[in-house]
Order: structure tokens, then sequence, then C-alpha cells
């Protein structure tokens, strides 16, 4: 499973992040059991191979169940980063993981970040327990309620990645000169002629 995982990510341009000064001291999957988080096979098999946090050099998209606000038009949420021991906090899978533990609560882990600085989340325990989740963090209200339901496992989430590009927008740009009165105006308060 795992070389399927790492071929498949490598395919699409995943690398570590930043290398970190001093290396992986301990592998996040056991520090994250001695939290007493216990991880699906799947994802534990990953963090084992990819110890460190790990972005694509292309952008990486995936089609979860249900879209959040923030992909409802296209369905695609724009896979940026997945969470291994950084030396950066805001990047580092234990300190995210101290960050959103009161807003999360003990049965979800931030494994990751999608486009708009929404979060990839790993259920650890109840019936859900393995699923994808995209927490979107603009949501009102209570923090629990922001979980967009993605993937049935890690796997699928990897399975499910692919090559995105951005749709044209229908954005248009319209040349339109300033009217004559704002021209006059400007003219006599930089004391220009006409």
């Amino acid at each position: 499973m795992t070389t399927e995982v790492a071929r498949k990510l490598i395919e699409l341009g995943y690398h570590t992040f930043r290398e970190m000064e001093r290396g992986v001291e301990a592998l996040p999957g056991s520090e994250l059991k001695r939290l007493g988080i216990v991880l699906p096979d799947d994802y534990s098999a990953f963090l084992a191979e990819f110890p460190e946090t790990g972005m694509f050099d292309r952008q990486v998209g995936f089609r979860g169940r249900e879209p959040t606000p923030w992909n409802r038009r296209t369905g695609v949420a724009v896979l940026e980063t997945l969470y291994g021991r950084c030396d950066i906090g805001s990047f580092d899978i234990i300190s995210v993981r101290h960050q959103y533990l009161e807003d999360f609560g003990p049965s979800y882990l931030v494994i990751g970040e999608v486009r708009g600085v929404n979060k990839v989340c790993l259920s650890c325990a109840g019936r859900d327990r393995g699923q994808i989740y995209v927490w979107d963090h603009e949501h009102f209200g209570d923090p629990r309620d922001a979980f967009y339901p993605a993937f049935d496992s890690f796997s699928d989430l990897i399975n499910g990645l692919f090559e995105y590009e951005d749709p044209p927008t229908k954005t248009r740009l319209v040349e339109e000169a300033p009217p004559e009165s704002f021209m006059a105006q400007m003219r006599n308060f930089f004391k220009i002629g006409k």
C-alpha cells in the first residue's frame, strides 16, 4: 500500500516542504500514539514513509463527497500541504494538533491544508474512524459543524488526487476613461494644464 501511495504522490510532485534542521527525531505516528491517538493503518504507513510535512510542486486537487463553500463552483479542493513533522509550528502535525484540539475535540486530527486555509482532517475515533473531512475555517458557529465529508479513508483521498488547473474566470476587463469632471478636479488639485 505504501509504495502505491508514494508512487502516486511523487508522480504529482509531492516533496518535503523544508528539511528539518535537526531531522525528524521521532516519527510523527509514534508521537501521536503517545498522545493517545490511534491512527488508521493507511495513514500510519504514510507517516512512516513521509515523516516530514510535504507539499506539491504543481496544483493538485480532489473532489470530496461534499464540496465546501470554498469549492462549490467547481467541486474541486486544491490540496496544498500534508502535515508531518516540521520545525515551523504552523506546519507541524503535533503543533497543529494542539492548536485545534479545543475547537475539534480529541476525535479529529488535522493532517493537511487545502486552498483557503481550510484543513483536511482525519477522524481518529467513533463510527467514522478513518474518514477524511475538509473543515471550513470561515464557518460561523460551532467549529464542529464545519466538517464536510470528503473520503472514506486516507487511501481514498490519495487515490482521488489529480493534477488540476483552475478554469478560466468569466471576468472581463472593461477599460473606461474617468469622467471629464473627475479629470478637471485632478488637474486643479495637481495644478496641471489641460
